[in-house]
């Protein structure tokens, strides 16, 4: 929201007000109940003395440009003063007739300039602007101007206290746009200008429209309630109904959630409680055809299922990767063709390097990466493969035979991870000229993936769909080892997919939640996967929600500061003094926020979203509760309940 930029009123000489001889036998008034018992002033002027204690005030001289509503109630609650704030309303004729003469003085100014080819004066120009765009919203009623003046009073035990408490709170005024002076040799104008007396003994005047007074009040209410949004939790201290929709364009530009809290601290109970409301608000329940609703896709890497209730709960899909299960995802699928979008002009180039990343992750030795021979290697077989016509049989469906002609990109034609280590070891006859024993290297360490123990995941063609409105992939089977290959296929598979729905114009608000964001992480390949989901994901409807118990690995990461700095809506749950150090930098944290998150308790949220911070209790129903508790008690009452039930 901007402000106006005016000259200040020019203080008036105020006539002296006579105090009759017999003043000291007046009645006592209210003043004389609260006001101190005696002051000094000090001949340095650099404080007042108000029973024995010093004070000092501070008058604010310049406002920021723009604001958010209540955007002086975190320094008026960060730091113990006394605030003072002098609104007088100036009629309309009064101040249609004052920004008439600015308009004309400021503007007479500018072409004088002009005339003469010196350089236009920027303060000159943003008054005109200020004063120019203020007529017509006054002249209609729908603004009023108003003279204002901010002025605070500080006291402490000590002078050396009393400094630093001063240079604490310009600091503080600093960082919100505000300048302020030490009234120095003023300060007991300061102190009769902070008490209830309505006397403005400093004189310190600004111009402020209707809407920046609104905007100023420290105790205004803090309103996050998007269209579309869901109850997330009651504001602290109003008990204001927070409501966000990550989809809503504006006021976010992306729908990308960053969630970081330590271990037990509701960070899984908060991601489940707004998939499940994002999906009531946008038609859960329902059959997909004929209803444009949304869909959430869930990447569980816990050995409890979590998910699972959830899952149950809104008639979704539950997919298990691991040994023996009989889910298979090809990543070898083409995302679709779109002369219009720049990423999809040529989907097989695109996804060859796709597939070369995922291949690094199978192929490369832990904490190494391929050499530059390998990849070379590699990015030829796969043009090989795409390119070649593959039969299990002589009568058999023939697979591949793909070009870079879109015509040719059949789906049900994909080859199969098998077809690429025939390549590699028929290198003599698919590829040119290369090193022989790097190609037979690759091939025997690709073949535990096609032959082996992992052959189940890439033998076939996918067999699964995000026809569900819930769909929830759990790779705790798969082992640490092989976790970070099972969460790039199932990531890169639902970002192929997303692409063809945005292809078919059947694209709708579809969510991906990645719980413990630091496996993702952990391999290069990735983050980078993820952070491209990040930022590309919000042109194809998609939201990306990660959430982490290690916000240091994350923020250490240069993928995992990329998806933060992509991302319009961050959450902060209770962290320990270690975790606060990086989330301080990342989120610029004031000292307050730091003492809020470092003494939290389960359900306390800070929530940064569209130029806000607000702290939060999460709400949930009672339903909500037992079906997203993972509290060991209650899960093992819960336990409990169904197995006695089911004898």
């Amino acid at each position: 929201m901007p402000l106006i930029s005016l000259p200040r009123r020019k203080p008036q000489p105020k006539p002296q007000r006579l105090i009759p001889a017999d003043s000291p036998f007046l009645p006592r008034t209210v003043l004389d109940t609260i006001g101190p018992h005696d002051a000094d002033l000090p001949r340095d002027g650099s404080a007042v003395v108000l029973e024995n204690l010093p004070a000092a005030g501070l008058a604010v001289t310049t406002l920021p440009r723009s604001v958010v509503p209540g955007w002086l109630r975190n320094v008026a609650a960060g730091i113990p003063f006394d605030l003072a704030i002098f609104v007088r309303p100036i009629p309309a004729d009064a101040a249609q007739r004052f920004l008439d003469r600015q308009v004309t003085v400021h503007g007479s100014a500018q072409r004088f300039g002009a005339s003469r080819g010196r350089i236009s004066d920027t303060l000159q120009d943003t008054a005109l602007e200020d004063a120019a765009s203020l007529r017509m919203p006054i002249q209609r009623g729908q603004e009023q101007l108003f003279r204002i003046s901010l002025y605070g009073l500080l006291r402490a035990t000590t002078r050396p206290s009393l400094n630093g408490l001063v240079r604490q709170t310009r600091e503080a005024f600093a960082r919100i746009g505000l300048h302020t002076r030490e009234t120095r040799f003023q300060h007991l104008q300061a102190f009769r200008s902070c008490l209830p007396q309505l006397t403005d003994e400093l004189e310190e005047e600004h111009y402020l429209h209707t809407s920046g007074l609104a905007a100023m009040l420290p105790w205004s209410a803090v309103r996050l309630w998007m269209p579309g949004g869901f109850l997330w939790g009651l504001a602290k201290e109003t008990r204001t109904p927070i409501g966000i929709n990550l989809f809503a364009n504006p006021p976010l530009t992306d729908a990308n959630l960053t969630v970081f809290a330590r271990v037990r601290q509701g960070k899984s109970f908060l991601l489940k409680l707004i998939a499940r409301r994002f999906l009531a608000t946008h038609g859960a329940g329902l059959p997909v055809e004929g209803n444009r609703g949304g869909r959430c896709v869930v990447v569980d890497a816990e050995a409890k299922q979590e998910y699972r209730p959830l899952c149950e709960n809104v008639g979704g899909q539950y997919i298990r990767l691991g040994p023996g299960s009989p889910v298979r995802i090809n990543p070898f699928d083409l995302p679709p063709f779109d002369p219009t979008d720049d990423d999809l002009r040529d989907p097989l180039r695109d996804h060859i390097v796709s597939v070369e990343r995922l291949l690094e992750l199978l192929l490369a030795e832990r904490s190494r990466r391929l050499t530059a021979e390998e990849i070379a290697i590699l990015d030829l077989a796969l043009e090989a493969t795409y390119a070649g016509e593959w039969r299990d049989a002589p009568s058999g469906p023939v697979r591949g035979g793909y070009t870079h002609d879109p015509q040719s990109h059949r789906p049900e034609r994909a080859p199969l991870m098998r077809d690429l280590l025939t390549v590699l070891r028929g290198a003599d006859q698919y590829l040119p000229a290369v090193n022989s024993d790097v190609v037979q290297s690759l091939a025997t360490r690709l073949a535990r993936y096609v032959e082996g123990s992992l052959a189940d995941f890439f033998r076939e063609p996918t067999n699964v769909a995000l026809d569900a409105r819930f769909t929830a992939f759990n790779v705790s089977a798969l082992g640490e080892e092989l976790w970070p290959i099972g969460l790039h296929l199932i990531e890169q598979f639902v970002w192929t997919q997303v692409r063809w729905h945005y292809v078919q114009g059947d694209e709708e608000p579809c969510l991906l939640l990645v719980d413990e964001l630091w496996l993702t992480l952990r391999s290069a390949e990735g983050g980078a996967f993820l952070e491209t989901v990040a930022r590309k994901g919000p042109k194809y409807w998609l939201g990306l929600a990660v959430a982490s118990q290690e916000p240091a690995d994350c923020l250490n990461s240069p993928h995992g500061l990329a998806i933060v700095h992509n991302s319009s809506t961050h959450v902060l749950l209770a962290l320990d003094k270690g975790a606060v150090r990086p989330a301080t930098e990342a989120f610029d944290l004031t000292p307050t926020e730091v003492a809020l998150l470092e003494r939290a308790v389960p359900g306390e949220a800070l929530v940064i979203c569209a130029g806000e911070r607000v702290f939060l209790d999460i709400v949930a129903s009672p339903a909500e509760k037992q079906l997203f508790d993972t509290r060991p008690a209650e899960q093992a009452a819960e336990n409990r309940r169904r197995r006695r039930g089911s004898f």
